[in-house]
């Protein structure tokens, strides 16, 4: 197909208040009915046609990521008591093996992920953790890409799988004290709302429902502390949290530690004789209480002990015998503190570059001598520390290899924009070491901004290719996430929304003004919530980028925000605001992309989805390029790229991975050099 699809039109009048709204593509709801696979099909014919144009660039790239990516690859080591567990790739396998190393250097490989994946079309390993006395190893695996997982249990000392498995469950599972104790949480069939927490006894395969939560509007989830006392249930909505605890010596007891109460959040770790909270109770970042242990925790009865501050958001907390350790973020940037449990002294951790990521590891001892972290930026590939938490002695324990590299040829930078409202908005870039900006290069404009989520600066093999070829990758920390405190977050939801696209735009005019972009070759790239921001910057600016990459993006915000049959639309409400409400209805429709499409020169646009998506469901972006091509003047075509095997994350296994990123990557750099009065 040389000519892009244009599908039939079956308008249907959706009302709401005195509101009436005409979707002529609500019928591409009707998952695998005879019409909706036809487009599909229709879709992936003028895409792979069109694809041709810029199908050797794609290889090209393919290989010089590939080249970077190192084909005996061994993971970062996650320790245990007794040994050490790591995931190690052999020479052109997609999926790893994994391995233990004990303390003498010994190593056993206990499963092989190739193996397993074979005769899958998709194959995500979710997740895997050993008991606490290292004898069975349970494992997650989701073979269609809709989140629900599948969980094995093998017998490491006996070197097999166990008969019992827990099959549609979430990622979310835990050890208890003993081998045979399971925790682990299931999901709604049809809204995929985690709501329920069970126990499963390997020895005999009984399964117990411990907790449900009937609020559609709260998720749940499990935790450990360092300390092996406790397991914890967080209940949590996007402003409201409630703890529930289990005291492993009554393995199927669950306790509430503080009820909810609207708007208060708060997590909770173990120390051994009492609890640690962190708590949003007194200060909007966050604060740091402590609680001893008896049968009931009331506020009244919480100690402050680490005050909040208006400039310092308090991310995390983990507690050791005599540490505790926060992770918090300042001037937009990650850091890590640590306290003496005693005298509250505090030290933090250093940092090396202008803009970075930096976390701290699982740890499973509490009475460990020293912490593991991981740090990683734009042009510094991902490496592991241990830090003595008495002395702060820094080693490395583990580096990301990457071939063909060379550090010393890149930089990070970081600089802040004055959006129209004057809020200081920063933005990430990294470009070859020396770069000026002189208004000549094409820049890759990237953007979130929603759930609190703060967009952090992590190495990837792939933006180096741009940036050889000249390019400035940037990403602008808009509001909607947390990068600058809690109140970065609420200035980009519910009614203040619009906030995230203003930003975007702001950030690529003034990136342009201070001239590190051609302002011919700027080029938005977002996805998911992402994908919205590209959606709602594209109907005020369409003029402003030469080509938009959207990855399975949030577009029918009005119409999905309605239907509470839809995967996470209850537990959305506090993100969007509920349109039931007709503020919130006039709000979102206000800048819904769907809903706002209008006759303007479009850009050239790639839009990403996999037809399995549990987050975003495929007929959003699928409606969205055919409206897209009903109202735009430009003559530029609209791509869509539907994986019919793959869900909201993509293509598994580390090269499909890579080639999906070299194909959207070529599409940006064939584009650039076309000239604007091309249509192709």
């Amino acid at each position: 197909m040389t000519q892009p699809p244009r599908h039939p039109q079956n308008p249907k009048i959706l009302e709401k208040f005195e509101s009436k709204r005409t979707d002529p593509y609500f019928w591409m709801r009707e998952r695998d009915s005879k019409p909706v696979l036809e487009a599909l099909d229709e879709e992936r014919k003028y895409f792979e046609n069109f694809n041709a144009k810029f199908a050797p660039i794609t290889e090209q790239l393919f290989t010089e990521m590939k080249s970077r990516v190192a084909d005996e690859d061994i993971g970062a080591p996650i320790e245990y008591k007794k040994n050490f567990y790591f995931e190690k790739f052999i020479p052109g396998a997609q999926y790893p093996l994994l391995y233990s190393r004990s303390r003498t250097g010994d190593e056993t490989q206990l499963l092989d992920f190739e193996k397993l994946a074979s005769g899958h079309t998709y194959f995500d390993v979710g997740n895997w953790k050993f008991s606490a006395d290292e004898t069975i190893l349970a494992y997650s695996i989701d073979f269609v890409g809709r989140r629900f997982y599948t969980v094995f249990f093998f017998d490491v000392v006996n070197q097999t799988h166990l008969p019992h498995k827990l099959e549609n469950v979430t990622n979310s599972f835990f050890f208890g004290r003993t081998s045979h104790d399971i925790y682990f949480t299931k999901q709604h069939l049809e809204t995929l709302r985690h709501n329920e927490v069970y126990y499963l006894d390997l020895t005999t395969g009984d399964q117990s429902l411990l907790f449900t939560e009937a609020d559609e509007k709260f998720w749940v989830g499990l935790s450990r502390s360092t300390s092996p006392g406790c397991l914890f249930i967080s209940v949590g909505s996007t402003t409201t949290s409630e703890v529930h605890y289990i005291d492993l010596v009554e393995p199927q007891t669950v306790k509430l530690f503080c009820p909810r109460k609207v708007g208060h959040e708060y997590a909770v770790a173990d120390g051994g004789d009492n609890f640690y909270i962190l708590s949003n109770l007194k200060a909007k970042n966050f604060s740091i209480f402590t609680c001893a242990k008896h049968s009931h925790k009331p506020i009244e009865q919480w100690r402050e002990i680490i005050p909040g501050r208006s400039d310092v958001l308090l991310e995390g907390l983990t507690v050791f015998a005599n540490h505790f350790v926060v992770e918090q973020r300042s001037d937009g940037l990650e850091k890590i503190d640590i306290y003496d449990r005693q005298t509250l002294q505090v030290r933090q951790l250093p940092t090396l570059d202008a803009a970075y990521s930096m976390g701290l590891q699982a740890h499973r001892d509490y009475y460990a001598d020293h912490i593991s972290f991981a740090y990683q930026s734009l042009h510094r590939p991902l490496g592991l520390f241990h830090c003595d938490l008495i002395s702060l002695a820094t080693k490395t324990v583990w580096e990301r290899k990457v071939p063909n590299f060379d550090a010393a040829k890149y930089e990070s930078r970081r600089i802040w924009i004055q959006a129209r409202d004057g809020t200081k908005v920063p933005v990430t870039l990294v470009v070859r070491k020396g770069f000026e900006p002189l208004g000549q290069a094409p820049m890759l404009l990237y953007g979130y901004g929603s759930y609190g989520h703060s967009l952090d600066a992590t190495f990837s093999v792939s933006k180096l290719s741009l940036v050889d070829r000249g390019w400035v990758y940037a990403i602008a920390h808009v509001r909607g996430g947390s990068e600058m405190g809690r109140h970065w977050y609420e200035d980009g939801r519910q009614l203040k929304k619009m906030n995230t696209f203003t930003d975007y735009i702001d950030a690529a005019k003034e990136l342009i003004a201070l001239k590190y972009c051609d302002p011919k070759r700027l080029f938005a790239m977002g996805g998911s919530a992402g994908g919205l921001l590209m959606g709602a910057v594209i109907n005020a600016e369409p003029k402003l980028f030469k080509a938009v990459l959207a990855s399975v993006p949030f577009v029918d915000v009005v119409s999905t925000m309605l239907d509470d049959t839809l995967p996470l639309t209850t537990g959305e409400y506090e993100e969007w605001g509920n349109p039931n409400e007709k503020e919130y209805y006039d709000y979102i429709l206000n800048y819904s992309p769907y809903d706002n499409l209008k006759n303007q020169e479009y850009p050239h646009m790639l839009i990403t989805s996999g037809y399995h998506d549990s987050q975003v469901q495929y007929w959003e972006p699928l409606k969205w390029v055919a409206k897209l091509r009903d109202h735009t003047t430009s003559g530029k075509p609209i791509l869509l790229d539907m994986n019919r095997e793959a869900g909201h994350g993509g293509a598994t296994g580390r090269y499909s991975y890579l080639k999906e990123i070299a194909k959207e990557y070529a599409f940006l750099i064939w584009r650039e050099s076309q000239e604007d009065t091309s249509n192709d």
